[in-house]
């Protein structure tokens, strides 16, 4: 029926019948055994066919006592269902040998109670394969012997399922942790891997770690867990990290942690992350930290974070590091810091930073802190912030920096103040600028103060003030600098100063420049005080003033010098005066300059006193007046010399004086004028006194002492009527300094204080313009200080108005009177005048004016007045020339001892018509000096006789001058004597006219000794090449020069009436023609004068066109003069 339903081949039938036979041939011998009642000895010896079909009630009706007998065969063969049959009892008594022969298959169907019996010696002869037929039942069951008997080998063949089996004390008992396997793991109960050993659990297979489930990690002892190592903490699947316990985990070993991994770290249970250890967290792999959770993180105990590594934390999540604590972060290592990320930090509570110590913050990478919130810097106590970076700093954000307080930034190392930037420096609070130290102001680089504002400024600490460079001020923006207060600013280091700027300044309230110091002052810039203002400047104090230098005045905008105050100009340095311009000056309030001490003018540039004005001026203190400059006087506006006083010009440096001009003088106000020093008067430039006022003058005293002629010349003349008796009184050499124009405006009621000096001094030309009026008040003792020049030129109607008493005292300068003036004044008063002087006044008279005079007697234009006294000594030469002709005396009366009675100047007045009436005889008592005072116009008429007489020994002829020579006649040279001849002097041959040369004899000339002859043949060599006559040397004192012949002299004289006509027009003009050494040359009528005729041509062209240009110029002068309203006499 099989074979039909199966379709079986008949070989297949053969061997399916073969196997039916053999089962049943089994069962037909079992039912044979009674099993009852067998022995042991009996069991042992049945073949092991006869256990082939031995049932499971057979198998347990066997004896236990009898089992004993059973072998490993025919246990072998027992059927697999069978196996249940045996008891505990029967089991018991099993031989270990016997226990070989169970096989697999039979295992399974033992019962519980025969396995609780199961002997160790059983178990080590059940095969390792037949293990595979375990149950866990069976397991569950086997005793401490058996377990511990069980082999590695034996225990790799127990089934997954059995494993379930594996109790506590199954586990405790087994030695051969090694021989556990993956399938086995998954059922063993969770409770009873309590009861793995340290010494067991670390030999555990990986691939068995792999398969721990939670709950049965949970239940490890943590004797077991601190064994494993990183390895076979990685083999732990993620499931089972659910069963990690703050105790396992407290367990390990540190470096086992490092086998943990980021599939297992989110699963490891929160309350786990307590027992973590510091050196596990610091053997960490960085992965698996990657994955913790934010609770996992929070969960961690303070007290191993400072287990933490660097690279570590590094990975944490960023979400996940909302997890640390203050108290975590606060016992992190300090290399561990390095680790935090831009990323993580965001998520970091701010409470958390509350706790960062300064070593860790000094780890901060550079680049996370660009993650750092407001928040968290805000909750930086100092001890944190203290550990700042400047590179760390530097990445903070700008909108993180708001969160900077009081304590972080006074926290800070000063070298991590180098990090701000300028684009965080906005956002820092204002008040957390006064927690910055000094040193962290000084290593912030100047930059960042780009960012800095006003509100921030104001909040800096005095005492980190200092702290600032100049750099950093320099870069502070404008408007920031209106936090300026005058603490900060008076507590600045004195070369930050230096940073200041002319666009900052305005910005800077006005207070606050009371603070800056004068060390301050000293170092900022020149170019930032352009951008100085009134009420800063005004602001400043007066005792800090004296920094201020002169570059950084001279800056100061115009506008601003305003706020100058007399304090503050009184406390700067003299040197800084020099800074001072013109368009400052004009802005200064007046009374400031009460301010100004000498030594600061004497610095100040002179151009900066053009912009000074009248009011300033009055506000000068005498005192420092005194340091003024001429230069400076010079630029003072015209206008502003109102301002004078009469003490600020008595304060006035003497050198000062030299910088006035005439534009400034006119306003001076003539008050001032008393006030002007003798000392000053003489520094004041001539030019000056050309804007002079009359009433300026008037107000001139001691000052007078100081004139100088060359500024007197320059006074406008209308302005002289301001001319005072101080003035005369004070006065000496600057009197020559009055000119024909001002004499006449000199009020004449002053002249009675004129000086003898004074009046000594007067030029010329001014004295021939004193007026009659202002001759009549001057003194006697003023008088004997005329000069002989001046009296010269006194105008006749000006003479006339002196009286005789006044006349009297002219003293030696009566010699200074011409002709003219000697005519008008005999005429005016006779005899009186004529006796009036003695004859020393008159030996200085001109010898011109003499001969001018006397000819006008010999011409009766003048009257002899005396009759000739018994004695000529003590005579003066008017005297002389004033005697009366006698018409009833012959020459005789003239005694011999004529020339013994007669002084040497008296002389000068021996007219021709009394020269004549001399005995020749009387020559002989010539002297030399007596000859010098004789004259041409006496000369002319002496004879051969006369002149022979002369001796010779002592050079008499000698002393007669060149002009006296030349004006002896020529017909008489010839006769006289050769040794006269020979008494001649070298000197005279140059002086004689050709005339003369020419026409002395032979025996004339070899008397000339040889040491006089080269001078002769010198002026006779002259005169053959046909040169003019020689003009004469200086006679006396005059300094006139005659050349004429004998024979055309008295032509020149009496018929000659040019020098006459001229002396009676002009008395100035006769002077002058004497002081001028005027040259009279006449030609003898017969000979030419040796002129040739190229020389007679020119002569005849050249003298009438000088004559008619003079004419001419005269005629302009006289009419310009008459223009300007000169209208005296003597035009």
């Amino acid at each position: 029926e099989e074979a039909t339903q199966y379709h079986l081949l008949p070989a297949t039938m053969t061997k399916h019948t073969s196997i039916l036979c053999t089962i049943l041939l089994f069962i037909s011998s079992s039912l044979a055994v009674n099993w009852n009642n067998i022995t042991s000895d009996e069991l042992a010896n049945l073949p092991s066919s006869n256990f082939n079909s031995i049932t499971t009630a057979q198998l347990a009706s066997i004896p236990p006592e009898s089992c004993s007998g059973f072998n490993n065969y025919q246990i072998q063969v027992v059927p697999a269902a069978s196996i249940a049959g045996f008891s505990a009892d029967q089991f018991s008594n099993l031989s270990s040998s016997a226990c070989s022969g169970f096989t697999s298959s039979q295992l399974p169907n033992l019962a519980t109670t025969a396995a609780s019996v199961i002997s160790s010696g059983c178990i080590y002869y059940i095969a390792s394969a037949s293990f595979s037929g375990f149950t866990a039942a069976q397991i569950a069951v086997l005793s401490t012997d058996a377990v511990a008997a069980i082999s590695a080998s034996q225990l790799g063949r127990i089934s997954g399922p059995a494993a379930a089996g594996f109790t506590s004390n199954f586990i405790a008992s087994m030695d051969y942790c090694t021989a556990y396997t993956s399938q086995q793991i998954p059922y063993i109960p969770a409770s009873s891997f309590a009861a793995f050993t340290s010494s067991c659990f670390q030999y555990l297979p990986n691939a068995v770690l792999q398969q721990i489930s939670g709950p049965q990690l949970q239940n490890v002892v943590p004797e077991a867990i601190a064994e494993l190592t990183s390895t076979q903490i990685a083999y732990f699947s993620a499931n089972a990290s659910t069963g990690w316990t703050s105790t396992l985990t407290s367990a390990m070993n540190g470096y086992a942690c490092a086998g943990f991994t980021a599939t297992q770290f989110p699963n490891i249970p929160v309350a786990a992350f307590p027992g973590f250890t510091s050196s596990c967290l610091g053997n960490l792999n960085r992965y698996a930290l990657g994955a913790i959770s934010t609770a996992q993180l929070n969960a961690i105990s303070a007290s191993s974070t400072s287990g933490f590594i660097s690279t570590v934390i590094a990975y944490i999540a960023p979400a996940s590091s909302a997890g640390w604590t203050a108290a975590q972060v606060g016992n992190l290592d300090q290399y561990a810091c390095a680790g935090f990320t831009s990323a993580q930090f965001p998520y970091i509570p701010a409470a958390a930073f509350t706790n960062f110590s300064s070593d860790c913050v000094t780890n901060f990478a550079n680049s996370a802190c660009s993650g750092i919130t407001a928040a968290q810097i805000s909750a930086m106590p100092a001890t944190s912030t203290s550990g700042f970076l400047s590179t760390q700093i530097n990445y903070i954000t700008p909108s993180s920096s708001s969160g900077w307080t009081v304590a972080g930034t006074s926290g800070l190392n000063e070298y991590a103040c180098a990090g701000f930037t300028s684009t965080q420096f906005p956002y820092i609070p204002a008040d957390a600028f006064s927690g910055f130290s000094s040193d962290c102001f000084t290593q912030m680089s100047y930059s960042a103060f780009q960012g800095l504002q006003a509100p921030q400024l104001s909040q800096i600490s005095v005492d980190s003030v200092d702290g600032l460079l100049s750099t950093q001020i320099a870069k502070i923006p404008s408007a920031a600098s209106a936090g300026w207060t005058t603490a900060l600013t008076a507590n600045l280091n004195e070369y930050a100063c230096a940073g200041f700027t002319s666009s900052q300044f305005p910005s800077i309230p006005a207070s606050a420049f009371s603070g800056f110091t004068s060390s301050c002052f000293v170092q900022m810039a020149y170019s930032a005080f352009q951008g100085l203002q009134a009420s800063q400047l005004n602001s400043i104090n007066s005792s800090n003033i004296d920094g201020l230098i002169s570059s950084q005045i001279s800056n100061i905008p115009a506008a601003s010098s305003i706020g100058w105050t007399s304090n503050l100009i009184a406390g700067l340095s003299e040197y800084s005066c020099a800074g001072f311009t013109s368009s400052q000056f004009a802005y200064i309030p007046p009374t400031a300059f009460s301010g100004f001490s000498s030594a600061c003018f004497t610095q100040i540039s002179s151009a900066a006193f053009s912009g000074i004005n009248a009011t300033q001026i009055s506000s000068i203190s005498p005192a420092a007046a005194s340091g003024i400059l001429s230069s400076q006087v010079s630029y003072i506006p015209s206008t502003a010399n109102a301002g004078w006083s009469t003490t600020l010009l008595n304060s006035l440096n003497e050198y000062a004086c030299g910088g006035f001009k005439a534009s400034q003088i006119y306003y001076i106000p003539a008050s001032a004028f008393s006030g002007i020093t003798d000392s000053c008067m003489t520094q004041i430039p001539s030019s000056a006194f050309t804007g002079l006022q009359a009433n300026q003058l008037s107000q001139i005293t001691g000052g007078a002492q100081g004139l100088l002629a060359s500024q007197v010349q320059n006074i406008p003349p209308t302005s002289m009527q301001g001319w005072t008796n101080a003035i005369w009184a004070n006065v000496t050499y600057a009197c020559q300094g009055i000119t024909v124009q001002q004499i006449y405006y000199i009020p004449a009621s002053t002249f009675s204080s004129v000086t003898s000096s004074c009046l000594n001094s007067f030029s010329y030309t001014t004295c021939a313009n004193i007026s009659s009026d202002q001759v009549k008040p001057l003194t006697d003792s003023a008088i004997t200080g005329i000069g002989a020049y001046c009296v010269a030129e006194l105008p006749l109607l000006t003479l006339g108005n002196f009286t005789l008493d006044q006349l009297s005292y002219f003293g030696y300068s009566a010699a200074g009177l011409g002709s003219t003036q000697l005519a008008y004044l005999v005429d005016l008063y006779g005899v009186q005048f004529v006796n009036l002087y003695q004859m020393r006044y008159l030996t200085g008279s001109s010898r011109t004016a003499v001969m001018r005079f006397k000819s006008m007697v010999v011409a009766s234009t003048v009257k002899p007045l005396l009759t000739e006294p018994a004695t000529f000594l003590g005579l003066s030469w008017l005297q002389f020339a004033m005697f009366i002709p006698p018409t009833t005396l012959t020459a005789s009366d003239y005694a011999t001892q004529f020339f013994t009675n007669i002084n040497v100047s008296t002389c000068l007045g021996i007219r021709s018509d009394q020269a004549v009436r001399i005995p020749a005889a009387a020559f002989q008592y010539l002297t030399s000096l007596q000859a010098g005072y004789i004259l041409p116009d006496t000369a002319s008429v002496l004879t051969a006789d006369q002149l022979n007489a002369i001796p010779v020994v002592d050079k008499v002829f000698g002393g007669f001058t060149g002009p006296t020579l030349n004006a002896i006649n020529p017909s008489v040279w010839p006769s006289l004597s050769p040794n006269l001849i020979s008494s001649l002097p070298s000197t005279r041959y140059s002086q004689l006219n050709c005339t003369i040369i020419e026409g002395m004899t032979t025996a004339q000339v070899d008397a000339i000794p040889s040491s006089v002859k080269t001078y002769y043949n010198t002026a006779k060599s002259r005169c053959e090449s046909g040169a003019t006559g020689q003009t004469a040397g200086s006679s006396g004192s005059t300094g006139q020069s005659i050349s004429s012949s004998s024979s055309s002299f008295t032509n020149t004289v009496t018929n000659g009436n040019t020098l006459t006509n001229t002396a009676s027009s002009s008395s100035s003009s006769s002077s002058r023609t004497v002081t001028n050494t005027h040259t009279v040359t006449s030609s003898s009528s017969t000979s030419g004068g040796g002129l040739s005729k190229p020389a007679k041509i020119a002569i005849s062209v050249v003298v009438p066109v000088a004559v008619v240009v003079s004419a001419l110029v005269a005629f302009l002068i006289v009419r310009h003069r008459r223009a300007a309203g000169y209208t005296p006499i003597s035009n």
